[in-house]
């Protein structure tokens, strides 16, 4: 939704951009569902509220990839040590924690 508001996209006024609604529908059989006299439907919608707060540190580890990516430097926080999941698949784990690179690109300057 926050990506939706900041584009330059002129359907963007057609969207609600404070709310959103996913459809899951499931594989299996359903459950039944209370609002429907019990009937057993293989669908379920959740409603999601926007909140920048819980995407603002992923949005900016996004961009700081990004930079890095295109030659800005070396980013700073993406991971918190050597041992997370994504480090740990990445080729260049160990310069990156070996401290012989100083972090250019700083999440907080974002």
């Amino acid at each position: 939704m926050k990506l939706i508001a900041e584009s330059t996209s002129v359907w963007k006024q057609n969207f609600n951009l404070q709310e959103a609604r996913i459809v899951y529908v499931s594989r299996g059989y359903g459950k039944a569902n209370p609002q429907w006299d019990g009937e057993i439907l293989p669908i379920k919608e959740f409603v999601i509220k926007r909140d920048d707060a819980s995407t603002d540190l992923l949005l900016k580890k996004a961009k700081a990839l990004k930079l890095a990516r295109g030659g800005g430097g070396v980013p700073s926080g993406i991971c918190s040590t050597a041992l997370d999941a994504p480090a740990k698949k990445c080729n260049v784990c160990k310069s990156c924690f070996s401290g012989d690179y100083k972090a250019t690109i700083n999440l907080e300057d974002l």
